[in-house]
C-alpha cells in the first residue's frame, strides 16, 4: 500500500509524491479519483482498524458471545447505506432540479442531517469535520453522508429513507467510526478513531457494536444495535458512511416513503417524486 500522511501521498502509477487532496497525478496525468478511499486503505489506518477488530471479537469470546459476533459480523457485510430526508426536499433534489445532489458546508442542507436545536454550530463543525478526514480543505464540498443499515434502518431524519445502489458507491465510500462532526467537537482530532473502506466495513461494525451483544440476542436485534437514535443527534449511535463525488437519482435502489406523515400537500410532492423515480428503475416501498 502506498505511503499517506497528512498531506501527502505517492502516486501508485508514476511512484511521485503529490498531494493528498489531489484527484489527478500532477506528473503523470493519471487519475487518483477518491481520496477518502486512499486515506481508509493507508496501512497505519488499516491496522487500528484491525487492532480495535481483533480486541472486539477477544472480548466477545471472553464473553461467550463470539459466534453471535461472528452472525453480527456476516449480516454487516451486506449492510447497506441509507439517508433520511423529507418529502419537499427530495422533491427539489430529483423531481423540480438538475438530478443531482449538491453538498453544502451548512448542515442543515446535507443529506442526513437536520438541526435539531442541540447547540452545537453545524455549519462550523462540519467543514472542519471534513478538513480532518481529508487532510485538508480541497475537497470537503465533495462528500454526501449516509449511515450502514440493515434492514433499512435508518435515523429520524426526515419521512423518506432513500438506499443507495451498491454498484454505484462501493469503489468511493468509505465507513466512519461514528458522526464526524459530532467527534470533531468531542476531540478536535480522529487519531484514535477508525474509518474503513467499503469492502472492509464489517470491522468497524463489529469493532464499535461487538460488545453489546449479550446471551440471549438474536439477529433480529442486529439492526437495531447498527442504528441507534439518542435523544438528540449527538447522541445518535450508527457508521457514518461517506460518499465521495456527486450523487443522482440513479444512485438510487430504493425509496421507501412514510405515507403517514405526509399531509395532503406533501403528497402532491410525493407522487411527482415516485414518478421521476420510476422512470430512472428506483424501487418504491
Amino acid at each position: 500500500m502506498t505511503k499517506i500522511d497528512a498531506k501527502v501521498r505517492v502516486c501508485k502509477e508514476c511512484n511521485s509524491d503529490m498531494a493528498v487532496s489531489r484527484r489527478t497525478c500532477p506528473h503523470c496525468g493519471r487519475p487518483s479519483l477518491f481520496p477518502n478511499v486512499d486515506l481508509a486503505n493507508d496501512s497505519p489506518e488499516r491496522k487500528k482498524l484491525k487492532d480495535k477488530y481483533v480486541a472486539a471479537l477477544d472480548d466477545c469470546n471472553r464473553k461467550g458471545t463470539k459466534v453471535l459476533a461472528d452472525d453480527f459480523e456476516n449480516a454487516c457485510k451486506s449492510s447497506q447505506a441509507v439517508f433520511a430526508l423529507n418529502a419537499q426536499k427530495l422533491y427539489r433534489e430529483i423531481a423540480s432540479g438538475t438530478d443531482v445532489f449538491e453538498t453544502y458546508y451548512d448542515i442543515e442542507r446535507l443529506k442526513n442531517r437536520t438541526q435539531d436545536g442541540s447547540g452545537l454550530d453545524w455549519g462550523r463543525l462540519r467543514p472542519q469535520a471534513e478538513i480532518e478526514l481529508l487532510g485538508d480543505h480541497f475537497n470537503i464540498d465533495q462528500i454526501h453522508y449516509a449511515s450502514l443499515s440493515l434492514e433499512g434502518r435508518a435515523l429520524n431524519y426526515g419521512d423518506c429513507i432513500v438506499t443507495l445502489s451498491e454498484t454505484m458507491i462501493s469503489h468511493r465510500a468509505t465507513c466512519f467510526e461514528g458522526n464526524t462532526a459530532v467527534l470533531y467537537h468531542e476531540k478536535k482530532t480522529f487519531a484514535d478513531l477508525c474509518r474503513s473502506d467499503w469492502q472492509n466495513r464489517h470491522e468497524i461494525c463489529v469493532a464499535m457494536f461487538a460488545e453489546q451483544l449479550a446471551l440471549g440476542s438474536t439477529p433480529a436485534d442486529f439492526p437495531a444495535i447498527l442504528v441507534q437514535a439518542g435523544k438528540t443527534s449527538i447522541e445518535d449511535q450508527f457508521v457514518e458512511v461517506h460518499l465521495f463525488g456527486p450523487m443522482t437519482v440513479r444512485t438510487f435502489e430504493s425509496v421507501r416513503f412514510d405515507r403517514k406523515k405526509h399531509s395532503s400537500r406533501e403528497a402532491i410532492f410525493v407522487d411527482a417524486t415516485i414518478d421521476k423515480l420510476s422512470a430512472n428503475n428506483v424501487k418504491v416501498i
